[in-house]
């Protein structure tokens, strides 16, 4: 039988970066907050004879062949279990692409639990979340979703309790931005050592907003909201710069790019107080999402049609 799949959305809460690793990637401090904006994925295992992975998505931007990150999830699983049968995977797009969310890191979450489920191998959550890490570093905070500390370059997590119901405003302007471009211009304006001399400070911002969260104190929580690549992608689309401003104008608890960009969100109290905040950015071009927290990464859906629960503030052309 098919499996369907609802993959979530993340936003940074707080991301700090520390110096650029040997390997090439960067120590990274972070919470991690699982939103209930969504992709839909439906799984099968295809009957055929050849061993093959057929993908389709609705989204003209995102490729079908191995760039894609479902389709190295599905390789990486066969290859990993030592199954062949052939996959076929339909991707409906809900969370904007290229925009900071972990939309692809979302979906191979996704195929990587969906197969599970396909194969009947419950007991194998180790071996999956050693396979997320080896495709994304956003792809094991996906499998589990909820509100997590990410440590490392993001596979080193350790679970908060969840806390689900916060409403956010998302914004995305068109298009995206480079990410290996935002970490390198990071690098060049402020070039460290190997040592990561300001760990101390931002793990004290980071207890703050962990602090802030339990406490379900918005004002403190919008406070202790940072990232260290928002300036970086600021300067290169100020228009992001433009949108956090908006929100803060308009009274937002807070107001944060996620990731590397260009996506934004705001905090509100209420779903009156998204739709309020909402407006102060209707004028600018791009998409406009209402959503909330969620305490899950993925949710199978066995037999059940989709139900969107997001509500689209508004999509310009």
């Amino acid at each position: 039988m098919p499996v369907r799949a609802r993959a979530y959305a993340k936003i940074n809460l707080f991301l700090a970066v520390g110096p650029r690793r040997p390997d090439g990637y960067h120590e990274l401090l972070s919470l991690m907050q699982s939103v209930g904006l969504h992709d839909t994925l439906d799984v099968t295992l295809a009957r055929t004879e050849a061993p093959s992975i057929h993908f389709r998505c609705t989204h003209p931007d995102v490729p079908r062949d191995e760039r894609n990150l479902v389709h190295r999830a599905v390789a990486a699983f066969r290859e990993e279990f030592g199954v062949g049968d052939p996959v076929s995977v339909t991707l409906d797009k809900g969370i904007p692409v290229a925009a900071g969310l972990a939309g692809g890191s979302a979906d191979a979450a996704a195929a990587l639990l969906a197969l599970s489920h396909l194969y009947d191998r419950p007991g194998d959550n180790g071996r999956l979340a050693e396979l997320a890490g080896r495709l994304g570093a956003d792809v094991p905070f996906c499998l589990v979703g909820g509100t997590a500390r990410a440590e490392g370059t993001g596979e080193r997590l350790t679970s908060l309790p969840a806390h689900p119901g916060v409403w956010l405003v998302v914004w995305k302007p068109p298009g995206g931005v480079s990410t290996a471009e935002v970490y390198a211009r990071l690098d060049e304006a402020r070039p460290v050592g190997p040592e990561w001399a300001g760990r101390e400070a931002a793990e004290a911002r980071l207890a703050a907003a962990v602090e802030a969260l339990a406490a379900g104190d918005l004002p403190a929580l919008g406070q202790a909201l940072y990232n260290d690549l928002a300036q970086v992608t600021e300067h290169l689309r100020p228009e992001v710069r433009e949108a956090r401003e908006r929100f803060l104008a308009a009274g937002a608890a807070g107001a944060l790019m996620s990731g590397s960009g260009p996506a934004v969100f705001a905090l509100a109290g209420s779903e009156a107080e998204a739709g309020e905040l909402a407006a102060a950015v209707r004028g600018l071009p791009g998409e406009l999402f209402l959503t909330r927290t969620v305490g899950r990464g993925v949710q199978l859906d066995l037999g059940v049609r989709r139900s969107q629960k997001e509500t689209r503030a508004s999509s310009p052309k």
